[in-house]
């Protein structure tokens, strides 16, 4: 039986990416010593959460589309 902790993690959030998107992921953990995917994403939480809604617009405008998925 595992051990307890304080602060439960009982979420699961999983997504399929590319060979370039998981290459992509490993050259930023590697550059900023993160050492798992999931540190990674907390991080990235973190960033957004603290951004203002300004910066954020400003930084989808700069792309004008999605860096993901399907185009329109």
């Amino acid at each position: 039986m595992g051990r307890k902790r304080k602060c439960p993690k009982s979420n699961v959030i999983s997504i399929r990416i590319s060979d370039e998107e998981m290459e992509d992921l490993n050259r930023i953990m590697a550059k900023s010593r993160i050492g798992r995917v999931s540190d990674l994403m907390r991080e990235a939480i973190m960033f957004f959460k603290n951004s203002p809604a300004i910066e954020l617009q400003r930084l989808h405008d700069q792309g004008n589309q999605p860096a993901y998925g399907k185009q329109p």
